[in-house]
């Protein structure tokens, strides 16, 4: 697994996996492991809005340590 650090023009609209826990936008838990797909890239790569299917279509800001490209 590479970080999504390499390059955004890579990491836009790629799979990714969690590679630690993170709150999504409604406050619920997701865990490591857990697979996502970023929807929006922030700052040149600053950060990432990805969007998981569990739990149900949680969309999450991400900080490129947080997440890893499958």
């Amino acid at each position: 697994m590479r970080g999504c650090q390499a390059s955004v023009k890579e990491c836009s609209s790629h799979d990714v996996v969690l590679t630690m826990p993170l709150k999504n936008d409604h406050g619920d838990l997701i865990a490591i492991g857990t697979e996502g797909m970023i929807v929006s890239v922030h700052g040149y790569g600053q950060s990432y809005m990805v969007e998981f299917a569990k739990p149900l279509g949680a969309p999450a800001m991400a900080e490129p340590h947080e997440v890893g490209l499958q």
